[in-house]
């Protein structure tokens, strides 16, 4: 029983979530929904999420040449 509580907490939080993504959705892509063409508003999205996507990439890497840079440091350290 305990899961299951814990479980239904899950799920009102993902409806939360779910909730204020699509508020945030829908205030991005209600204005230029009723003034550009669906071919423009498509490209325009395909472009954002690309941006997004080589953004996420970038991050990554500096992630990891943090971590390559921190571990180094500690083998230094320890030699």
């Amino acid at each position: 029983l305990k899961e299951a509580r814990h479980e239904a907490y899950a799920t009102i939080a993902l409806i939360f979530m779910t909730y204020f993504f699509l508020r945030s959705t829908r205030a991005r892509y209600d204005p230029a929904s009723s003034t550009l063409p669906l071919e423009v508003a498509t490209v325009m999205d395909l472009s954002l999420s690309q941006e997004e996507e080589a953004l996420r990439k970038a991050r990554e890497r500096q992630q990891q040449q943090q971590r390559q840079q921190g571990e180094q440091q500690q083998s230094q350290y320890q030699h």
